[in-house]
């Protein structure tokens, strides 16, 4: 698969660097919250297979950690496709950044592929090409969050139900932090409250939550943690659009919250 069409498959490509540090030292009730530390992780190992795991780079840069995430999700695929009486294999892997800060850089990574094994004539196709995955890559850790669960809702809870038309917008939350979360997320619209409720996290874990608003146009979003993190943000929904906003909760323990659609796009 040649990298155009990779891309225009996945969805992802390009770099789009964002600092939060800014943000996170102004934001609201930054001086309540006492950050710490990341916690030293590696990524899962790989599955066996021709393919070593790149080295963590020593420098957080942007090119490198692209780089790094980059080609660990290559490896990981191309093991994954590998088999007996290999006939071909083609994989193909990128990665966009999301966001830079003092302890880290945090990106999208996907890789999708094919394979073709067996020695007859009709050899087994495999295929590989889940949604991207979160990273999270610091001096002494490197996150990977892929795993993801979804909140069901159902179509009568969303805000502005009766103009759903079966389009409702919703949010992802992840948790890079070692510890787990109770995160409690509020969304308003014009004085109402279309949203308000506390989702549980695991530690390095993702939760997608659904069916949260059909109404169009600015509403409020804020979040706070079980740890006194807080943040807030203007959500613009538009249910004809398939793209979500993340809430992170970084592994330090702060929180932020962005524009994201589900292939890490704009």
């Amino acid at each position: 698969m040649n990298r155009r069409h990779f891309l225009a498959a996945t969805g992802i490509g390009g770099t789009f660097p964002i600092s939060l540090t800014d943000r996170l030292e102004s934001g609201p009730d930054s001086t309540t919250f006492d950050p710490h530390p990341p916690e030293p992780a590696d990524p899962p190992a790989l599955p066996p297979g021709p393919e070593e795991p790149p080295e963590r780079p020593s420098e957080m840069t942007g090119e490198r950690v692209s780089a790094y995430v980059t080609g660990y999700e290559h490896a990981l695929a191309y093991n994954t496709l590998d088999c007996r009486d290999l006939q071909e294999i083609d994989v193909a892997s990128d990665a966009i950044l999301e966001a830079k800060t003092d302890h880290g850089v945090y990106a999208f990574a996907v890789a999708t592929g094919y394979s073709r094994c067996g020695a007859g004539s009709e050899p087994e196709h495999r295929d590989y090409g889940p949604p991207p995955i979160e990273w999270a890559v610091g001096e002494a850790y490197a996150v990977r969050i892929g795993d993801e669960a979804t909140e069901h809702r159902d179509a009568d809870r969303t805000f502005g139900a009766d103009y759903a038309d079966g389009r409702a917008s919703g949010f992802a939350v992840t948790n890079f932090d070692h510890l787990a979360h109770d995160v409690t997320v509020t969304v308003t619209h014009e004085g109402d409250t279309a949203y308000e409720e506390t989702v549980d996290l695991e530690p390095r874990s993702a939760v997608h939550v659904r069916n949260v608003s059909a109404v169009r146009g600015d509403h409020g979003i804020s979040i706070e943690t079980d740890e006194g993190a807080r943040a807030s943000e203007t959500w613009t929904v538009d249910p004809n659009r398939s793209a979500n906003w993340l809430v992170r909760i970084l592994a330090t323990g702060e929180v932020s919250i962005e524009r994201r659609g589900p292939y890490g796009e704009f």
